[in-house]
């Protein structure tokens, strides 16, 4: 029997006559007793796979893909703690409400159970949390422990109660835009009682195999991109007039051929589909795409159609109604439930056969749980429609390749135990194919890749990353796009290409896969290498560019730069930081933490004086393009670029000042290498915090009225000088006396109308209602010293600073209010 056992891997469930017995025995008994919780095969030798795991340690995961039947996992736990106190935490209030609405086991959770949200402020307040005991506690969705706002108070919470089970289950515990931090590394220790993906959920049959369909809304973003990319080209006009002709009519072509109701059409024409889920990315893509989807399905010939929506800005209850009424449709329609970040973890809805993404994700959590919709078990047939804006973020690709992994893993396993193969055929159709090479062999006679790779070099010295989001734009330019063209296209790049790419450290995507003792491994060896280099120059300031003499050059690497300059920053520091049980370094014999470890060379340091390396290099490059490049260019570029003023300039000022007074600190020079000052200040570097003194505002200004005759100007022709004339008047009290007769001088007004259109009769009479007030708040008060903060002080305070008409003056007149009084009174209040 126990030989027999080892077939439950393959999706087959085996039990003993003792089992079966032991059931009988107690049909029809009281059900308010521990139940026998019934798991598929899978999930059963999961959860003997956690009990042997608890022996050891308390704290065991399971990853298991959408729709594998987590929840019974978990009512099961629950079953094994009956009448003992639990804990259940979950993402989201329609996903605790699932477990408890359970027609089979909800009841389990009764008033042993604490059940919350991760999002409860008040259950995790620091006396509640103090006040939890616990002899299980379960993590519904783990991975979003990983936000910082609830990874402490959890891990307070599991301090709290040591002798606790603590059982976590997700589809993947990797935050993929989180620096693709592994939580079941750092909150489980690595303890998994089972690691099965979506792919490996299809292949074991265990969830049913889709058919997926790529392809795209429109192909204007690929067309409008290579239109662009042909004005950089060295073509002749000719040639351009002529590329430029191919390429539109090719998009009229395929609009004609593979529009999405050509595909809708081509799919579903012969198959009894009729209830999709529709993904889309907010509330305003919903409102357009749901009128463009219903039009999709109309051209390809589907007449009668039904549409719901629900998104989290709708009543919990609505939303809930609303996935009631399309799950009990009955009809011959095509029925659409359009939803915002309200499916894509835990829901399950019944009777749904397929799913349109329309929400491109660079996360392939959010993808796998999307498709995961369709994919339940005893679901026949599911179908799966990616359409999105552009190639990049098609999936088809990724998916496919998931998919043969686990299919090559699963025919190994057969093999060995002489299982005959049963391994399904996948049915991916990527639409777009054709049409991607089609532009692909367009794209590669335009020759403007080096072109492109110079905008990227630009952007790594201007943000310290070659990481783009797909639609940012760099000097005009689509630069996200081309990076992630660059990406989709490698195996057609040339060795040269890839090289000079990996140089700027680029991030090609493919170390999404990469497991934690991967990460371990190489953040160890990088680590190492910058001990090498430590030791032998007693500094961890690794130079960005290749050293010039032989001895600066020892145990220096591109390979260490790149990690130091661009991986190793104070904010990752955070990660070793939070993680220091996983990110350990051997040192002297001994295993530490890695934090430890750079902490112990001077990593801190070392930033602070890597930025006036970063500050002289750039400066060096505005010298090149502008040989007469000065202080007042130098007032220019920070005023115009933000980051670099923010994140050099100003870091760099405040380690060379000890205070506003501007004070030299005396061990401001460890922040600086020698001479490094004086080649900063020879480049047009200036220490002074102010980019402006009050007399170069006031010169402006002066210019403008003796152009004008006046001081009044829109906010768009300067609007810092704007936002100088305004805090002029707030603070007119603190102004020297020679300061307002200047001003004065220029017929500078102190006080500015700023009023809405008096054709609009609402504020007309919510200011008269106001105006009634001032009465009651005069006898309150005594006078309009605002002395009491209220709506009344607000309201009349802002008519003091900004002035109102003489209609309305006479209005508070009329209630007791000397509005020109009280501006006098308030600024002689200040004054004093």
């Amino acid at each position: 029997m126990q030989d027999a056992y080892h077939y439950e891997k393959y999706n087959l469930r085996l039990e003993t006559w003792e089992h079966i017995e032991t059931l009988l025995d107690n049909y029809n008994k009281d059900r308010h007793e521990a139940p026998d919780v019934g798991l598929h095969s899978h999930n059963k030798t999961t959860y003997e796979r956690a009990i042997e795991l608890w022996k050891n340690n308390k704290r065991v995961s399971i990853i298991e893909a959408t729709g594998t039947g987590k929840s019974y996992i978990i009512f099961k736990a629950m079953s094994d703690c009956y009448k003992k106190r639990k804990i259940l935490i979950t993402p989201s209030k329609a996903i605790n409400n699932q477990f408890k609405e359970n027609p089979d086991y909800g009841w389990l959770i009764d008033d042993t159970v604490d059940s919350f949200l991760y999002h409860n402020r008040q259950k995790f307040s620091d006396e509640n949390i103090n006040s939890l005991k616990a002899d299980l506690i379960i993590l519904d969705e783990f991975h979003r422990i990983g936000a910082k706002k609830w990874e402490q108070k959890i891990e307070k919470m599991l301090q709290i109660n040591p002798d606790a089970f603590i059982l976590g289950t997700s589809a993947t515990p990797i935050r993929f835009l989180d620096g693709k931090r592994d939580m079941s590394e750092e909150i489980f220790y690595g303890n998994k009682a089972n690691e099965l993906t979506l792919p490996q959920a299809i292949v074991k049959r265990i969830l049913p195999n889709p058919k997926y369909i790529a392809s795209l809304i429109s192909i204007d973003e690929e067309i409008n991109y290579l239109l662009s990319d042909l004005q950089k080209s060295r073509l002749s006009e000719e040639e351009k007039n002529a590329l430029k002709n191919e390429l539109l009519q090719k998009g009229l072509d395929w609009e004609k051929s593979n529009g999405v109701p050509i595909i809708l059409k081509k799919h579903l024409a012969t198959v009894p589909h009729k209830k999709f889920l529709v993904f889309c990315e907010g509330i305003d893509h919903l409102d357009k795409m749901e009128i463009e989807v219903e039009g999709w399905f109309q051209k390809a010939g589907f007449k009668n159609r039904s549409k719901y929506r629900i998104h989290s800005k709708q009543k919990v209850s609505k939303n809930k109604e609303i996935i009631k009424l399309f799950q009990d449709e009955n009809s011959e329609n095509i029925s659409l439930l359009f939803a915002v970040d309200m499916l894509n973890e835990g829901i399950h809805i019944e009777s749904v056969d397929g799913v349109i993404l329309l929400r491109p994700t660079e996360s392939p959590i959010i993808f796998y749980q999307q498709i995961g919709r369709c994919l339940q078990v005893g679901n026949e047939n599911p179908i799966i429609f990616d359409l999105v804006n552009n190639f990049s973020s098609i999936k088809a690709n990724n998916f496919l390749r998931d998919l043969n992994e686990a299919k090559t893993k699963e025919q190994n396993e057969l093999q060995e135990d002489g299982v005959i193969d049963n391994i399904p055929e996948f049915d991916v159709t990527d639409e777009t194919k054709e049409i991607v090479e089609l532009l692909d062999s367009i794209g590669e006679k335009l020759n403007t890749w080096e072109i492109w790779f110079n905008l990227l070099t630009e952007y790594l010295n201007l943000h310290k990353h070659v990481s783009p989001k797909h639609d940012e734009k760099f000097k005009g330019d689509n630069i996200g796009y081309w990076v992630s063209e660059q990406r989709r296209k490698k195996k057609r790049l040339s060795p040269k290409q890839i090289e000079r790419l990996d140089s700027l450290n680029f991030d090609w995507g493919e170390d999404r896969k990469m497991g934690p003792l991967d990460r371990l491994a190489i953040n160890r060896k990088n680590v190492k290498m910058l001990e090498d280099y430590y030791n032998e120059h007693q500094t961890c300031s690794v130079p960005k560019r290749e050293p010039k003499s032989e001895n600066e050059k020892k145990f220096w690497s591109k390979e260490l730069s790149v990690w130091f300059h661009h991986s190793l920053k104070p904010k990752l520091l955070t990660d070793y930081k939070n993680n220091q049980e996983f990110f350990t370094y051997e040192y002297n014999g001994q295993i530490i933490p890695m934090f430890e470890y750079l902490q112990l060379i001077g990593i801190n340091d070392a930033f602070k004086k890597r930025i006036a390396a970063i500050a002289i290099e750039r400066l060096e490059e505005e010298h090149k393009k502008n040989p007469a490049f000065g202080v007042v260019e130098f007032h220019h570029l920070i005023k115009t670029d933000r980051t670099f003023f923010l994140q050099v300039v100003n870091k760099l000022r405040n380690y060379y000042h000890e205070n506003k007074g501007g004070r030299r600190k005396q061990n401001s020079k460890k922040y600086f290498e020698p001479g490094e000052i004086e080649k900063l200040e020879s480049l047009g570097w200036t220490w002074a915090s102010r980019e402006n003194s009050w007399e170069d505002y006031f010169n402006e200004l002066n210019k403008i009225f003796q152009e004008t005759g006046k001081c009044e100007f829109k906010q768009s022709i300067n609007q810092t000088l704007f936002q100088w004339c305004k805090t002029q008047r707030l603070k007119k009290h603190l102004l020297l006396p020679e300061q307002i007769e200047k001003l004065n001088s220029i017929n500078f007004k102190w006080t500015v109308q700023k009023l809405k259109s008096s054709t609009q009769p609402k504020n007309d009479m919510r200011f008269v209602n106001n105006a009634k007030e001032l009465p009651k708040y005069k006898t309150e008060n005594g006078e309009f010293h605002f002395k009491t903060r209220n709506t009344i002080f607000t309201w009349i305070e802002r008519l003091a600073r900004n002035g109102t008409t003489d209609d309305r003056k006479k209005i508070l007149l009329d209630h007791g209010c000397d509005i020109e009084t009280i501006v006098i009174k308030r600024s002689f209040t200040h004054g004093k």
